[in-house]
């Protein structure tokens, strides 16, 4: 379709593009398109924002044709979270926190904020690295594991059919 940028999050959609005469070409045609095959009908309040001139709050983050900020509070929310597991101490909560941050951040530019949180919450980043290293490691004795527990059962059915014979 040529979109410039496109958002999604479970049933919404944004599209975003210089030309509003685009955007409400477009529009007619996903309506048409989830009527005819998928059989489904668009809410009667869905909108076209000119980007240019309007932005819009979604999840956090304010969206407009320069694409997506994170908001102040989601800012300050996210820090608030990461300082709690530094106080709490416990790598897989920091990993678990940090997991949903990312999933949150995935379509805004936010690399600047994350260098920034890189060089004041170190600990924080300590204990992700340890938790993604507690887990390899977990999977390694898991692997190994499994390994030693399927030659045991090769070893015990070669047995009895020895003992068989």
């Amino acid at each position: 379709y040529g979109v410039q940028k496109y958002y999604r999050f479970c049933d919404d959609i944004w599209i975003i593009h210089t030309n509003k005469n685009y955007l409400h070409t477009i529009s007619r045609e996903l309506i048409e398109e989830t009527a005819n095959v998928l059989k489904q009908t668009v809410k009667p309040n869905w909108r076209v924002i000119w980007c240019k001139e309007e932005r819009f709050e979604c999840l956090g983050a304010m969206i407009n044709s320069h694409g997506a900020r994170l908001k102040s509070f989601s800012r300050r929310r996210i820090e608030r979270h990461m300082r709690k597991c530094i106080r709490v101490g416990d790598p897989m909560l920091a990993l678990r926190c940090w997991s949903g941050v990312k999933g949150g951040l995935r379509d805004l530019s936010v690399s600047n904020l994350i260098n920034y949180w890189h060089r004041v919450y170190p600990e924080f980043f300590d204990m992700i690295r340890w938790a993604r290293y507690i887990l390899k490691k977990r999977q390694a004795y898991k692997r190994k594991n499994k390994l030693i527990y399927n030659i045991t059962i090769e070893l015990n059915k070669q047995h009895e059919s020895f003992n068989k014979k």
